[in-house]
């Protein structure tokens, strides 16, 4: 396997052999890291995330958030989070443990998009609207967190 040209990252390798009468050998694993690499070289920063705007209708926090990344975008998380209860919104509408919203967007992999997420049902009160997203190289933003009331 050629593993000249991997992206900035750490990596699970898994090998085993098999010989000549077709018997294999149980699996062995090593870890790697790569500090420079492949594809966009180098490439340390995480997406940048922007919120465009968020807009509150009656029980409905509009969510519209600017996402870009050298490398590409492979997923952006949307939270609602009540403060002072330390719970978030969880995709069945009611609030506990942490969840997020994992809104699609066009293309996967773009290095720049605009995702537009609606949260419905929300009940009166007010929340903390948090967005981040995640590159293809598996590199985390930091949440863009932005206050709104509902009702």
């Amino acid at each position: 396997a050629d593993l000249t040209d991997l992206p900035v990252g750490t990596y699970d390798l898994h090998v085993r052999s098999r010989d000549g009468a077709g018997n294999l050998s149980d699996w062995t694993r090593l870890r790697l890291s790569t500090t420079t690499g492949g594809g966009p070289a180098g490439d340390t920063d995480a997406p940048a995330v922007a919120l465009a705007g968020t807009n509150v209708v009656g029980q409905t926090v509009q969510v519209v958030a600017d996402v870009t990344d050298a490398t590409g975008i492979q997923e952006i998380q949307v939270g609602l989070r009540d403060p002072a209860a330390a719970n978030w919104r969880r995709t069945d509408g009611a609030f506990g443990g942490y969840q997020v919203q994992r809104p699609a967007f066009t293309p996967p992999g773009a290095t720049s998009t605009q995702v537009t997420t609606d949260l419905t049902n929300v009940p009166a009160g007010v929340y903390d609207v948090h967005v981040r997203a995640i590159d293809t190289l598996g590199q985390l933003s930091d949440w863009t967190r932005q206050r709104v009331t509902v009702g």
